[in-house]
């Protein structure tokens, strides 16, 4: 792609790869990239499942959700490599989603109920005990991320739906606002680090009162992705290309600096494919 560089293999994610028995296309960032303030939503829980899907369904006591009111935003910034161009108008309905993003327990929970597939084993996978259950789960591919949310009653979250969620109805660069001061994400300064419990960042709550919506670890969304899609994408409800040979990550992580934590901000990213800061949380419809 044009005006992109491809970040370098780290030694951790190379370790993932191999873990994998496969190679793949590390997360771009474009050169250059710079690096509002809203009333946040109270978290809802989720209502239970019907007693016959029971079995197949997450516990409502697990979960927080947050409500994003219906309405149009300014999807995209002026700022961005061209994918993230141009800024556009979109129309989305109300929807909720994850007050945090999906931990570790929450994950093993989908394992043992025979409803999610185990993350790779590698080292910095949280799933193998590098890190406890508060953390967010790691090393999962896009499949998993859907099949977790498919469990759960849920779904992911459509790349519009993201970005609202992260920055709301004023073009904010970050969730929080404009400014970054380094209290309110946890990502790469200097040597990278690791995963840290959800919610570790109370600076950074997001316009819907949403946490960790920038660093900690890249988000999967539901769309594929397509380089052109902004200037050709529907203004109300777009869900991305029907057909795609990569999906899109969102949010920035740990181990990525500040250049990947604009809201606006988005990755291709092969779905089969996974690494140590790789993650995702659920939406779902207001019924």
């Amino acid at each position: 792609m044009n005006g992109v560089r491809r970040v370098r293999c780290t030694l951790l994610s190379c370790l993932t790869f191999l873990a994998l028995g496969c190679g793949g296309q590390a997360p771009v960032l474009s050169e250059g990239e710079p690096g509002g303030d809203g009333s946040a939503a109270e978290p809802v829980e989720v209502a239970a499942a019907p007693a016959e899907e029971a079995a197949h369904t997450a516990p409502a006591a697990e979960r927080a959700m947050v409500l994003v009111a219906e309405g149009t935003f300014i999807m995209g910034w002026d700022a961005g490599k061209s994918d993230e161009q141009p800024p556009h108008a979109v129309f989305l309905d109300a929807f909720y989603i994850d007050q945090f993003e999906v931990m570790v327990q929450q994950y093993r929970s989908c394992v043992e109920a025979g409803g999610c597939e185990d993350p790779i084993y590698a080292p910095a996978c949280n799933w193998d005990g590098f890190a406890d259950n508060t953390h967010p789960i790691n090393c999962v591919n896009r499949q998993n991320a859907r099949d977790y949310c498919a469990w759960a009653g849920l779904r992911l979250p459509t790349e519009a739906e993201w970005e609202k969620a992260a920055r709301g109805d004023d073009r904010r660069i970050y969730p929080w606002g404009d400014e970054l001061l380094g209290d309110e994400a946890n990502f790469r300064i200097g040597l990278g680090t690791a995963t840290e419990p959800v919610g570790n960042h109370p600076n950074g709550i997001s316009f819907s009162g949403a946490h960790d919506m920038a660093g900690n670890v890249w988000e999967w969304v539901e769309d594929w992705y397509a380089e052109d899609y902004y200037v050709r994408s529907p203004r109300k409800r777009p869900r991305g290309p029907e057909f795609g040979e990569f999906g899109v990550l969102r949010g920035g992580s740990w181990w990525f600096e500040a250049g990947a934590l604009p809201a606006a901000h988005r990755v291709a990213y092969h779905p089969a494919l996974t690494d140590i800061d790789i993650g995702f949380r659920c939406a779902r419809d207001v019924k």
